[in-house]
């Protein structure tokens, strides 16, 4: 099995997103440059703009062992050719990922990569399986339901926006794991609501995360856009 075979990642996303025994999960906008200055000390200053955060997230989709060392084992993945139609990039890559319901193991997680650069919107969708160029056969960690994620930049160019929004299959998970995305993404210091309506509670300390995880990912823009800057949490 190769790449998705369709181009439109996102309307695979939206009807993934609309079936039935899967959670839904959408955050608010992230206002990167108010969560930098609010939560980070940051030498030299740093203003982030739409095309630097994107930056970040094309390098972050190619590399998520560097720019997220806590949630993907260092030196596991495997990033696969692109291809590319139009203003589209489309690869598949694996990794070793935290799983949910314990930091201390890691589960092989395959997701199949768009990037919409025209659009500044990347899809990841998680497969079972993936047939490398070469022929070898990768098998999914089973002991986590399939997920897909969505990356996006909005807003002004001056002020841009974070969206995140993720989708996971519970039919045939493992037993427990269903309140896991509230327990995981209420770690961004928002309330994420859900398809169900629920709304988790929101702290920000915990499980070693000193600050929301988005809040990460302001601090590696700043770092992605000048390699120079220091970016450290405010106590």
């Amino acid at each position: 099995m190769g790449l998705v075979q369709s181009h439109d990642y996102a309307a695979l996303f939206d009807q993934a997103w609309e079936e039935e025994g899967n959670t839904a999960i959408d955050l608010p906008a992230v206002d990167v440059n108010d969560v930098l200055h609010r939560h980070y000390a940051v030498e030299p200053a740093a203003h982030l703009t739409g095309a630097s955060l994107w930056d970040m997230e094309v390098k972050k989709a190619s590399a998520p062992d560097i720019y997220l060392p806590g949630l993907v084992r260092p030196g596991s993945v495997e990033r696969f050719q692109s291809e590319y139609h139009g203003r589209l990039e489309n690869f598949t890559r694996v990794s070793e990922q935290q799983l949910w319901l314990d930091s201390e193991q890691f589960g092989t997680v395959i997701e199949h990569v768009q990037l919409d650069h025209a659009g500044r919107r990347a899809y990841f969708l998680g497969a079972h399986t993936f047939r490398t160029p070469l022929g070898r056969d990768v098998k999914a960690g089973t002991r986590q339901p399939l997920f897909h994620v969505e990356h996006s930049v909005a807003g002004p160019e001056d002020t841009p926006l974070n969206l995140w929004r993720t989708r996971r299959q519970f039919r045939g998970s493992t037993p427990g794991s269903r309140s896991e995305p509230a327990r995981w993404t209420s770690r961004a210091g928002v309330p994420a609501t859900s398809r169900a309506g629920r709304t988790p509670r929101c702290w920000r300390r915990t499980s070693g995360w000193r600050t929301p995880p988005r809040g990460t990912t302001a601090c590696v823009a700043a770092q992605g856009h000048s390699p120079s800057t220091r970016c450290a949490v405010k106590n």
